[in-house]
């Protein structure tokens, strides 16, 4: 591993606080310092405790493994990925946790950040247990998340400094649907148009092969796929969320009659959360509600489920591209007949991850912490394990433009000062010009210490005036000159400053927030294919600091 350095040069490793890189809000910062008003909504555990107790506990352990080995199968898995697919089978094997939304072209690259911080946990954990247990790094793919917007487009970074949006057109008919349902138009134009844009930033073949998953796929599978191809030699298993509602039933069923609970729990939590000023993840307007969706068929909107009061009677009405109106009988047996239909919403996923998969470890993103913080009783309500929290890796990338900008800039001792605004690293390269002002401040002064000297010449009657004056007058010429050449070499030298500044702020700041929640995955692995070896490499899981790697 590298030895941490305090400089930016190529191939180093810098860390840095999570609040300076702007990762994560206050419940993020005091749980990394250690703060108990945080740390009291994660608490410590040892993985050795969280084994104990889940090995007390029944999985389905043999019908997982097989599904996630078909799937696997499906989506061009490598050898190391089938291998710790069907480890799990296995009593004494246990899954590190990690998931998000099925992004185009990877989403951003925090995804990578997650999955890889997951790989080496597992590894730690394997090291440490000496042959006792196992452990097998696992990438639930959000597919059953329907908020299309916030995964049918990427960004990437242009050698101009603009920060561009490429949008996936997707088929029209399929809007409103689950990331699982949801397919890139085939539309000729779309394609050609999606492909125009690509390539200058990617290159053809990237484009081509990328392409190609979305093209055969839906989004919730192009993207597994390419998690596979860029990560699966590491082992990390990647499960697609929509091969896994079958294992949900008993928990969607026992949730009809105890929602109103779960949500009472929730607000509980909030409430703590707000005495100690940060903020829950959950609104307060998190309604009384069954907290998952039920769609008609494959492929429909997933309804909003409604409880109401009809007679005396409980009924739920459900809400998605029909409304339909069902007892609660009607509710479980259409559950029982159908879980495939049935999709857990954000309070009730983390209970199921955990009832499907023995989960030892969750890496979570500052977003998911939020969230976390609510759901400690919620967890103890279902009897599901609570794991050891891991924050996942954070990570800025210097490519070699943005390496040569903190030269030219000053700031490769000053790992701190990346982080600025644009505006104020726009100043410090365009500081320089404030040479131009001492040079014409001392300018005046050479000039009225001259004449000073002069009038004490004239003083003395050694008659040398028409001399001096004519000298006075070159001395003002030259330093004139002097001022003029370096004013030209400061405006280039500042213009070619303000470009590199420029550079710097969009690489590490694109649209004012952090690099790694905004460029997408292709993004940084095309151009730096070797990324994902580089960064397994310096992670270290337990360490709460942003690093920044100078490629």
């Amino acid at each position: 591993m590298d030895e941490p350095s305090d400089k930016i040069q190529p191939g180093s490793v810098c860390h840095v606080p999570f609040a300076l890189a702007g990762f994560g809000g206050a419940l993020v910062s005091d749980w990394a310092h250690g703060v108990p008003c945080a740390t009291q909504f994660f608490p410590e555990r040892n993985w050795r405790d969280v084994v104990a107790e889940l090995s007390a506990k029944q999985y389905p352990r043999v019908e997982l493994s097989k599904v996630l080995e078909a799937s696997g199968v499906e989506l061009g898995a490598p050898e190391a990925s089938q291998n710790n697919a069907r480890r799990i089978a296995h009593e004494n094997t246990y899954a590190v946790l990690t998931g998000q939304q099925a992004g185009f072209l990877g989403g951003p690259f925090l995804t990578i950040h997650k999955a890889l911080t997951a790989v080496k946990l597992a590894r730690q954990y394997e090291k440490e247990a000496n042959g006792s247990a196992r452990f097998v790094p696992v990438f639930w793919v959000a597919g059953d998340d329907h908020d299309i917007a916030e995964i049918d487009h990427a960004y990437f970074l242009r050698d101009d400094a603009s920060v561009i949006r490429t949008h996936a057109t997707v088929d029209t008919d399929l809007k409103g649907c689950s990331a699982s349902d949801l397919f890139l138009s085939k539309d000729t134009t779309s394609l050609d148009t999606l492909r125009a844009e690509l390539t200058p930033l990617v290159g053809t073949e990237f484009v081509d092969s990328t392409l190609n998953e979305y093209v055969s796929k839906s989004f919730e599978s192009a993207f597994a796929s390419l998690l596979l191809k860029w990560l699966g030699s590491t082992g990390l298993v990647v499960a697609r969320s929509s091969d896994l509602r079958r294992f949900g039933a008993d928990l969607f069923a026992r949730n009809l009659d105890d929602y109103d609970i779960v949500s009472r729990l929730i607000q509980e939590a909030g409430v703590t959360m707000r005495s100690c000023s940060y903020e829950p993840g959950f609104s307060e307007r998190l309604r009384s509600a069954p907290h998952f969706f039920i769609a008609e068929k494959r492929g429909a909107m997933r309804g909003a489920i409604i409880p109401e009061t009809r007679d005396g009677e409980r009924v739920f009405v459900v809400r998605g591209e029909t409304e339909r109106e069902l007892s609660l009988n009607e509710m479980r047996d259409a559950i029982a007949r159908s879980p495939e239909l049935c999709t857990a919403s954000a309070p009730l996923r983390p209970i199921l991850q955990q009832t499907i998969f023995p989960v030892v470890a969750a890496v979570l993103g500052p977003g998911e912490m939020a969230y976390w913080a609510q759901l400690q009783k919620v967890h103890e309500h279902y009897g599901a394990v609570w794991p050891t929290i891991v924050q996942r890796a954070s990570f800025t990338l210097i490519d070699s433009s943005g390496e040569k900008a903190t030269r030219k800039l000053g700031l490769s001792d000053a790992p701190f000062d990346l982080f600025l605004s644009k505006e104020e690293l726009t100043k410090r390269a365009l500081a320089g010009a404030e040479l131009s002002g001492k040079i014409a401040s001392r300018t005046k002064a050479i000039v009225a210490e001259f004449d000073a000297m002069r009038a004490e010449i004239e003083r003395a009657g050694a008659g040398m005036d028409p001399m001096l004056e004519k000298l006075r007058e070159k001395f003002k010429y030259e330093l004139a000159r002097v001022a003029e050449k370096t004013g030209a070499a400061l405006d280039k030298s500042g213009e070619a400053k303000t470009v590199r500044a420029a550079y710097l702020s969009a690489l590490i700041r694109p649209k004012n927030a952090p690099q790694e929640r905004i460029f997408c995955c292709a993004y940084f692995i095309a151009k730096n294919p070797g990324v994902v070896e580089r960064l397994l490499e310096v992670i270290e899981p337990e360490r709460r600091e942003h690093v920044i790697v100078t490629l």
